[in-house]
């Protein structure tokens, strides 16, 4: 949300693995002005912010870090290279 409460980044995540992440970011752009109602309705808001739907990639980049760290470690760390 920008300080002057004008424009609001929502971030969204599919259930399905199958379903197309650019269909999805259109259904939810049609349906901005009726998502803008609601929330001007429920919080009372004077001026509702303008929507922008931004696919949610945090989960994704948290299973690959946490992939990474806790796969096995290789490289330099072999210990028979020491002993040459």
């Amino acid at each position: 949300m920008t300080p002057d409460l004008r424009q609001a980044r929502v971030y969204f995540r599919v259930l399905a693995e199958s379903v197309d992440v650019g269909g999805a970011t259109r259904a939810l752009e049609h349906a901005t002005s009726f998502l803008r109602g609601a929330i001007g309705r429920s919080l009372g808001l004077r001026v509702t912010p303008s929507l922008r739907f931004e696919y949610d990639t945090t989960p994704d980049t948290a299973r690959r870090l946490d992939a990474l760290l806790h796969e096995p470690a290789r490289g330099d760390d072999d210990p028979e290279d020491d002993e040459a």
